[in-house]
């Protein structure tokens, strides 16, 4: 039987890289109303279903309740992105500006890389791509890529998100990086897909999105992952028809949502 505490950890990793697809096996190894397990209920389903008053209630605990070295990162970095998709950002942005001090002190490169990551999307939320384009270009750079391993993705998407939202369109530096295939067996594979897709719409590579997007969607049936609060897929496809002339398509996707 697992310990409460490090059932819903490891719940949250498992959320972190293939969304609310969770197995059931071992859910009943601790109890349903133990408090460590009802704040990893609210959060496995929130690339799904997007924040809300609950998870960001479940989020503030964890992060007052846990420091670096206590928890695992990724629970960290859920709890931080619930805020900010429930419009509470500047308030995840101030509890990751505090966890990056501490990673900082304590010489954790990785925790910096990372959390630097979550905070480039944090400040995507708030409306501001320029510093999100920044802080993803200092996580990319704290460590080698080889040392990212699949989670690199995370980083250049949100890099490539960044470009779109400024305007820059500079998709060139990014996606000369080379990402390992099994990047495209997770979340993070799909998050770099859809960011990819979307600079390259919104520098008129109209072809090369539809391409990203049909295969972002392809991988997220296989796979059976349910993430459309992270991929808004439908919207993106239903923008590249309008753009090819294809309005009936895209009307017929827009009514899905």
């Amino acid at each position: 039987p697992a310990e409460p505490q490090a059932a819903a950890e490891l719940r949250l990793i498992f959320h972190w890289f293939y969304g609310d697809a969770a197995p059931a096996a071992g859910r009943a190894e601790v109890p349903a109303d133990d408090p460590w397990t009802l704040c990893a209920n609210t959060l496995t389903t929130l690339w799904a279903q997007g924040g809300g008053a609950e998870a960001t209630a479940n989020a503030e605990h964890i992060l007052k309740s846990c420091r670096l070295g206590d928890t695992t990162l990724e629970m960290l970095a859920t709890a931080l992105l619930a805020l900010a998709y429930d419009n509470a950002a500047d308030k995840a942005a101030g509890w990751c500006e505090e966890l990056i001090s501490e990673a900082t002190q304590r010489g954790s490169i990785t925790w910096q890389a990372i959390l630097s990551s979550v905070g480039a999307e944090i400040a995507l939320w708030q409306g501001a791509p320029a510093v999100a384009a920044a802080r993803s270009a200092t996580a990319l750079r704290l460590l080698s890529p080889p040392s990212w391993g699949v989670l690199i993705g995370y980083p250049l998407a949100i890099r490539l998100l960044a470009d779109a939202a400024t305007g820059q369109y500079d998709c060139a530096g990014a996606l000369q990086q080379i990402v390992p295939d099994a990047m495209f067996n997770n979340v993070i594979g799909l998050r770099y897909l859809h960011a990819r897709g979307q600079c390259r719409l919104h520098s008129g590579q109209v072809l090369a999105a539809m391409a990203d997007f049909q295969t972002c969607g392809k991988l997220m049936r296989t796979r059976g992952l349910n993430v459309p609060a992270l991929v808004p897929l439908d919207s993106d496809l239903a923008e590249a028809y309008l753009r090819l002339g294809r309005a009936d398509m895209a009307r017929e996707l827009m009514t899905r949502q």
